[in-house]
């Protein structure tokens, strides 16, 4: 076991997994050896499981023989699909041949109950008022309770406050305000009834203003701030807002502050590499996501894994294709209708292959997640893929090298394919890196917002959402951040995303958060890279990107968030194309040795008995995960955010082997895979994935 330091307060990080994962394996439902040679009942219920062994042919066969039917055959990971009663399960798992037998559950996205208001992301701004529209997404109704508005005082006095139809609340002339509002319910004459959202309601709150010159001629959303409270204890404020952002989307802003704009101006594009995008399939029909810029097809191949259907790949969620479009959309950014030289999508003309695994729910399972990983491995080659994004996340429930998606992807790795996953939206606690996040080859991406200032960096601001690390096996996660909040992409608006979520529809755009939108735009950055320098492998991507990614840091040159939340830090198309660093990502590891199930690795991290975590051999500073993430000032605008520097490349973070060179696990019995996991079915939720869940826009 790797000794992490001789301070005794210092504790291994896989000692804390040993004791969890104790308990998660104590809890697989182990079926007991089918001992009688009785005929098997074929006419019994059935359920889908994952058998994995020695070989798959082998594996068919048993479960054929035994009167079972194969769903799937997962040769990148010697495993098989099957439909088996209770008793063809018992009798397989005395065969030799059988390592492990997983139940292939699933899951749907997380839902929304309770109070779970939003307010529309577009003000309306007319002649004399301003309207907001309101929206339920709970289950119950709600009820208006507190208004806390401010305004310039030069755009005139507010004179009243409509709810719905219903004009509740007339201010006297003398009480008429100018530039601010605090109104709770005590203060309001209506009634509470009147002041009710129903369930999955929608109401638009109006005040009306007595002024000289008309609004809309004078005002931005900006100038705006406005928070509705309600009696349920949950409150929604108005966003920023892009200006000028109405009827139209002229620019899909996430490019500018990665500088892939420039890069777009400079000539690269991200032409002749293909990006392979699993996920819940792509509107083909439009022409930002079918179409390159030269309008020409782009597609190169479609395939349904739930289906098992090539030449499929319909969205009907809508996820899918607003990841695509991160990485690809070709639509041209405009300013006042005139081209900018760039594009919506980081990589506009790169060539896309759409695997669809997650269906209209926007869930999936673990055998189909597997049979979209092994298609894009068997046609890595004929498409030239050299992307593939992950833009999903399921609760680690093993070690990284034993989950079943996790050593699909390590084989696409070693294939080479450079493969990004989304970190995940369960931060911001510490520990929360979900598979296959967790696989310390991939770059596994946080989520940044721009605070809808795209041309202003030193304002932006690590997401509340943004899983964070280290790993259980102790590694740093994410790599790096990159933006993720308040996205516009590409969703045909009759899929599930859009109708669940209309207020954020623009269009044929849709508004949406989450570190999913964070891992597209960091492939469609490695699709630059790789356009620009064809030769380069995963390993060196990686390397290329964490090492000219931004540490954020204040004045004093303390970090403003720790490794395990921003990784390198902030992500840079230009500088990444620009680099030539080498060897500075992935050093220690053997992917050969990891996939042969012969070595394992362990992180550099550690947890103090303060709860604290840090990297062994390194200066930065403990980080204490649990009191971090208050609702204080630490999202607030404030000075400590105008810093012109503060995403500068600095000394702060050297890419170095810090702490990518890691150490080997002592291999004893006690974590021998093949007697751990042998003839058991794992009822945990590692058998399932989801592809995203609402995240609050920030």
């Amino acid at each position: 076991m790797t000794q992490h330091s001789s301070n005794s307060k210092k504790r291994s990080l896989r000692n804390m997994l040993f004791i969890s994962a104790t308990f998660v394996f104590s809890a697989f439902s182990t079926y007991a050896v089918y001992q009688n040679h009785q005929a098997v009942d074929v006419t019994a219920p059935t359920s889908q499981v994952l058998i994995q062994g020695k070989d798959t042919e082998q594996l068919a066969k048993l479960v054929t023989d035994l009167g079972g039917k194969v769903t799937h055959q997962l040769d990148v990971i010697n495993a098989v699909g099957a439909e088996l009663t209770q008793q063809q399960i018992n009798a397989l798992s005395q065969s030799s041949l059988v390592r492990r037998i997983q139940a292939n559950g699933v899951a749907t996205l997380d839902s929304v109950t309770g109070c779970g208001v939003t307010g529309d992301h577009i003000l309306k701004i007319e002649q004399d008022h301003i309207s907001w529209s309101l929206f339920n997404m709970g289950s119950e109704p709600i009820t208006l309770s507190q208004i806390d508005f401010n305004w310039p005082e030069s755009y005139g006095q507010l004179t009243s406050i409509t709810f719905g139809d219903l004009l509740y609340e007339e201010l006297d002339e003398a009480e008429m305000p100018s530039g601010s509002l605090l109104q709770t319910s005590e203060q309001m004459l209506s009634t509470a009834l009147a002041r009710q959202i129903p369930s999955d309601g929608q109401v638009n709150l109006q005040l009306n203003f007595v002024n000289n010159e008309p609004l809309y001629n004078i005002a931005e959303q900006s100038d705006f701030q406005l928070i509705a409270g309600f009696a349920e204890g949950c409150e929604t404020k108005l966003v920023t807002g892009y200006d000028g952002l109405d009827n139209s989307v002229e620019n899909s802003y996430y490019t500018h502050p990665i500088d892939a704009d420039q890069v777009h101006s400079e000539g690269n594009t991200g032409a002749g590499v293909t990006v392979a995008v699993i996920d819940s399939g792509i509107w083909s029909a439009n022409s930002g996501l079918g179409q390159n810029t030269q309008l020409e097809s782009r597609i190169l191949a479609t395939y349904d894994a739930i289906q098992d259907l090539e030449g499929s790949a319909l969205d009907e969620n809508g996820h899918g294709s607003h990841i695509a479009s991160m990485i690809a959309s070709s639509l041209e950014s405009t300013a006042e209708g005139a081209f900018t030289g760039a594009y919506h999508g980081v990589a506009p003309d790169a060539d896309l292959v759409i695997v669809k695994a997650f269906d209209v729910e926007g869930k999936a399972t673990y055998l189909d997640v597997i049979r979209a990983i092994q298609f894009v491995i068997d046609h890595k080659d004929e498409h030239n893929i050299r992307v593939l994004n992950l833009s999903f996340s399921a609760p680690p429930s093993s070690y990284y090298w034993d989950d079943p998606i996790n050593q699909a992807v390590m084989q696409a790795w070693q294939a080479g394919i450079f493969v990004v996953a989304a970190a995940g939206n369960n931060g911001p606690e510490a520990m929360t890196i979900g598979v296959p996040g967790n696989v310390p080859y991939v770059m596994t991406v946080g989520a940044v917002s721009d605070n809808y200032t795209p041309d202003d960096i030193s304002d932006d601001f690590l997401a509340s959402f943004s899983s964070a690390g280290p790993t259980h096996e102790a590694f740093v996660k994410p790599e790096a951040v990159a933006p993720g909040g308040h996205m516009l992409g590409i969703v045909e608006p009759i899929t599930a995303l859009s109708q669940q979520f209309p207020q954020y529809q623009l269009g044929n755009h849709l508004m949406v958060s989450g570190s999913s939108q964070a891992a597209g735009v960091t492939s469609g950055i490695a699709a630059l890279l790789l356009s620009a320098d064809p030769t380069l492998t995963p390993d060196t991507v990686k390397c290329r990107l964490i090492a000219t990614s931004a540490f954020a840091v204040d004045d004093n040159g303390e970090p403003i968030y720790s490794v395990f939340q921003q990784g390198a830090g902030y992500l840079n198309a230009k500088n990444a194309i620009e680099s030539e660093a080498q060897d500075c990502a992935n050093q220690g590891l053997n992917i050969t040795a990891d996939i042969a199930d012969t070595e394992h690795f362990q992180g550099p991290a550690f947890q103090d008995e303060q709860g604290r975590f840090g990297i062994n051999g390194s200066d930065l500073p403990l980080w204490q995960a649990t009191n971090q993430w208050q609702v204080t000032n630490q999202w607030q605008v404030t000075n400590q955010w105008q810093v012109t520097n503060q995403w500068q490349v600095t000394n702060q973070w050297q890419v170095t082997n810090q702490w990518q060179v890691t150490n080997q696990w002592q291999v004893t019995n006690q974590w021998q895979v093949g007697n751990l996991y042998q003839a058991s079915i794992d009822d945990s939720h590692r058998s399932y994935v989801v592809s995203s869940n609402w995240v609050p826009h920030q």
